[in-house]
């Protein structure tokens, strides 16, 4: 799910995406 949430996370900030991406890696199992 980090993919896609990180495509939409490109158009707010690219910090973002980076939270969610980890935010997901953590929570994800």
């Amino acid at each position: 799910s980090s993919i896609f949430d990180a495509k939409a996370g490109i158009a707010l900030s690219p910090e973002f995406v980076k939270l969610v991406s980890w935010y997901d890696n953590e929570w994800g199992y």
